[in-house]
């Protein structure tokens, strides 16, 4: 089974939290896939997001609202999941989170 981070914001005012939380992710979890349900997302942001290839953006909603939201992200998916919300700031490797074939 393959692992995948999962994201989820609908609050364009988050996005900075969103983009440190990305960056976080990239150095110190590259290898991780990262599905990111993010609505309100426009060109710049996906032009940014552009630099990280294990991050997949999805502009779709997938259901719920504020903390409904969740369940119905995690449903989409078919790997093992782990749940960040969008105002962490990843310092160290997660890995150890996950089963071990991250």
């Amino acid at each position: 089974m393959k692992s995948t981070i999962c994201l989820a914001e609908d609050r364009k005012a988050c996005e900075p939290s969103l983009k440190l939380l990305l960056l976080g992710l990239n150095v110190h979890c590259a290898e991780t896939t990262a599905n990111l349900y993010y609505p309100p997302a426009e060109d710049g942001f996906l032009t940014w997001t552009g630099k990280f290839p294990q991050v997949q953006v999805r502009t779709d909603h997938p259901g719920g609202q504020g903390w409904d939201v969740k369940p119905y992200a995690i449903m989409r998916l078919f790997d093992e999941i782990l749940w960040i919300d969008s105002d962490v700031i990843v310092n160290e490797n997660i890995s150890h989170f996950f089963g071990g074939d991250v």
